[in-house]
């Protein structure tokens, strides 16, 4: 029977016919149920426009200052290539266009982030459309250039970690570039540390310094999630197949020496608990949960609340409490929720119709973020057929 339904799925497919099937069944479903397209318990403000689709990227940065004053989020207009680089004033509830980037993807996004309170920084391109990120003040509006991109900065925002742009889009569509980067090989695995200060390479880790470990798991693999430890000088990366898309957790110590994680048997999200531990969504001895892991002493804990076996995004402002979100369920909904770690105490914050049109590279994943003070709650969302954020009170 099973075998039956797959086929007949793989038929409607074939003839663009399964998501028009599919979606009236869905919205049958929902209209019974009455479902509503967005469901959260707490107040919240939708920041969307007619003409275009504003999104936030990512779940590992924050999009809000640390004032919470301001949220950096990017604007693609339909007929545009590049997005808008943008600020959304809380207090005003208006939005400034500051810049503009040919350098990005529908999940990572440009990689916008803050330096400070006045300060950010995205990927861009330079004039022979090489890879470069470039910082701006958004008081005085001064810029500058830097010569690398980056994929993760530490956060006293000394050092970034990069990878290559290209082969990420190439193996992972949606979450990279179809750009290079100027001196380094587009079909290469790379990896790269660079001083914000000095605009210098400080570290290079070509594919041959990881060959010896990694082509005894994958034939052909790339990199991804990035993720520098709250002390600065660790961090970790994701190696992943090519093809199977299993993958190998790679822990970096103070730039210089590196261990692959064995006990982790996948990976896919993962959170910094403090400076050697994170939490994570994973497999350890062929379980499947959200666990806390200690990279230094090897030691973990399977987590048990409500959700703990469903995959999500977490994000934390102290360690403890976490904001995560779930994929899809039988009725299209993704849920929202908190999870405080010591308490272990679980919350469900609400829930938003996902649309199932954006599929693969344009999926819109919530991706929570939460502010410092942890009052407000972001999330990027479709529930209306585009892409939208939520600024939701907690």
């Amino acid at each position: 029977m099973k075998n039956i339904k797959l086929i007949i799925i793989d038929f409607l497919k074939s003839k663009n016919l399964f998501n028009l099937i599919y979606s009236k069944i869905i919205f049958v479903k929902r209209f019974i149920l009455k479902k509503k397209k967005i469901n959260f318990k707490n107040n919240f403000i939708l920041v969307g426009d007619k003409n275009s689709d504003n999104f936030l990227g990512y779940y590992d940065i924050n999009n809000i200052s640390s004032d919470r004053q301001k949220i950096l989020f990017h604007q693609k207009n339909k007929l545009s290539d590049y997005v808008n680089i943008c600020v959304y004033e809380c207090n005003k509830r208006g939005v400034k266009i500051f810049d503009s980037s040919s350098a990005w993807s529908w999940q990572l996004g440009s990689r916008l982030r803050w330096l400070s309170n006045k300060e950010l920084i995205f990927n861009c391109i330079d004039d022979n459309k090489n890879l470069i990120s470039r910082s701006l003040n958004i008081e005085n509006k001064l810029s500058k250039n830097f010569s690398y991109p980056f994929f993760s900065i530490t956060k006293d925002n000394r050092f970034a970690a990069t990878l290559n742009f290209k082969r990420l889009e190439y193996c992972r569509p949606g979450y990279g570039y179809l750009f290079s980067q100027e001196k380094f090989k587009d079909d290469e695995n790379f990896l790269y540390i660079w001083d914000l200060k000095t605009n210098n390479i400080v570290n290079i880790y070509n594919e041959n310094y990881f060959d010896i470990n990694l082509k005894n798991f994958f034939k052909e693999y790339y990199f991804n999630h990035i993720s520098w430890s709250p002390n600065n000088f660790n961090f970790i990366l994701y190696a992943i197949d090519k093809f199977s898309r299993s993958n190998k957790l790679i822990f970096f110590k103070n730039f210089k020496t590196y261990e692959l994680i064995k006990d982790i048997e996948i990976i896919s999200h993962h959170e910094w608990i403090n400076d050697y531990e994170i939490l994570f969504f994973g497999e350890i001895g062929k379980v499947k949960s959200f666990f806390r892991y200690n990279l230094k002493s090897k030691q973990f804990t399977k987590l048990n609340f409500d959700f703990s076996d469903k995959d999500g995004h977490p994000n934390t402002s102290n360690g403890n409490l976490f904001v995560i979100d779930t994929y899809p369920n039988q009725f299209q909904e993704r849920f929202l929720y908190t999870f405080d770690l010591k308490l272990n105490e679980f919350k469900i914050l609400g829930s938003a119709f996902n649309n199932f049109y954006l599929t693969k590279e344009k999926k819109c994943d919530f991706h929570p973020k939460i502010s410092n003070d942890n009052k407000i709650i972001l999330i990027d969302t479709s529930h209306n057929l585009k892409r939208e954020f939520i600024i939701l009170e907690r």
